[in-house]
């Protein structure tokens, strides 16, 4: 009798530790599933962080002027939020120098100002640069050419200008050569070197001018002029050409699309966007010409990115999560 018992009780024993080794051996599976997600969720990361990324920075919402940063990865489709921006600003503009983005002017309540904040991508930070911009401006335009950011025309609190500066990240903000008219409202683009300025409004009559700067030469000068003025249009400069899309004409929001070929000196009209829209941004990303937010025709907020193909078909992508935003800035990373 005594034998059985004590063989009783090994065998119990002995189903103890199988139900242990099982729950351990279970454990172990649940361990290793989660650190194989854990391993595809940073691969994707990674995967996306080798993509380029649109920031939409600030700007005006149906709640007044916004801080908020989206960031958005075109090639993954994948939407975050950004750190924001440290006060509330719109009508600024932006640059990218050395993996930075650079957000200078611009209004603040109702005050324009010459701060410029500064993001930090790895860290996801926003810093204030200790130097101001030479002068207080909104509605100005943003242009990168080497190592140095341009702030050009705008309207300070009394009129529109033609005075310019750049930055530069040793030096800070200084002044430099005024375009031959005052221009705002306009969004300036770089080809070869050059920054290219058009359209806008001198704050009495809607502008289709054209200019032309070469920080090497230092001397803007004239272009023909657009086929129509417009202001809070959309540019980019793709395959050294410079495109103008959509904007306001003084009587309708627009959906026409001008090019300019900077070798040829002429403009031409070419495939419309699929939709009316101003008060957005574009820039190239992947391969096509990417038109962000903005108000519609009904000056209803744009939730899309539109990827503008100039010879087949724009495909319109819905980002429902994507902040309502216009007169925003955009960076590129």
């Amino acid at each position: 009798m005594e034998e059985l018992r004590v063989k009783g009780e090994c065998l119990k024993e002995l189903d103890a530790v199988r139900a242990k080794n099982l729950e351990l051996a279970n454990v172990s599976i649940s361990l290793s599933g989660q650190l194989q997600e854990l391993k595809a969720e940073v691969a994707a990361v990674k995967r996306l962080a080798t993509f380029q990324a649109l920031y939409l920075i600030g700007g005006s919402s149906g709640e007044g002027k916004d801080r908020s940063v989206d960031k958005f990865v075109l090639r993954g489709g994948e939407l975050w939020q950004a750190a924001p921006l440290l006060a509330p600003r719109s009508c600024s503009a932006a640059g990218v120098l050395s993996g930075k983005i650079y957000v200078f002017g611009g209004t603040i309540g109702e005050t324009n100002v010459t701060s410029t904040e500064q993001y930090d991508p790895e860290g996801n930070v926003w810093s204030v640069l200790s130097k101001p911009m030479v002068k207080a401006r909104a509605y100005h335009g943003g242009a990168v050419v080497g190592s140095r950011i341009f702030a050009l025309g705008g309207r300070n609190d009394t009129a529109f200008l033609s005075e310019t500066e750049s930055f530069d990240q040793e030096v800070g903000w200084m002044a430099s050569v005024p375009m031959m008219e005052r221009r705002g409202a306009f969004s300036p683009v770089v080809v070869e070197g050059s920054i290219y300025a058009f359209g806008g409004t001198d704050g009495n009559l809607y502008l289709d001018s054209a200019e032309r700067f070469d920080p090497r030469e230092g001397i803007w000068r004239s272009l023909p002029p657009m086929s129509s003025k417009r202001l809070w249009f959309q540019s980019a400069a793709w395959n050294n050409k410079v495109y103008v899309l959509g904007g306001h004409d003084g009587c309708d929001y627009l959906a026409s699309v001008e090019r300019f070929d900077p070798r040829a000196g002429k403009w031409e009209t070419i495939k419309p966007l699929a939709g009316s829209r101003a008060h957005g941004a574009a820039a190239v990303v992947d391969g096509s010409i990417c038109v962000v937010a903005g108000l519609d025709k009904k000056h209803h907020f744009v939730n899309t990115i539109e990827c503008y193909g100039e010879s087949s078909s724009s495909r319109v992508i819905e980002v429902c999560d994507l902040h309502q935003r216009s007169l925003f800035s955009l960076g590129v990373i």
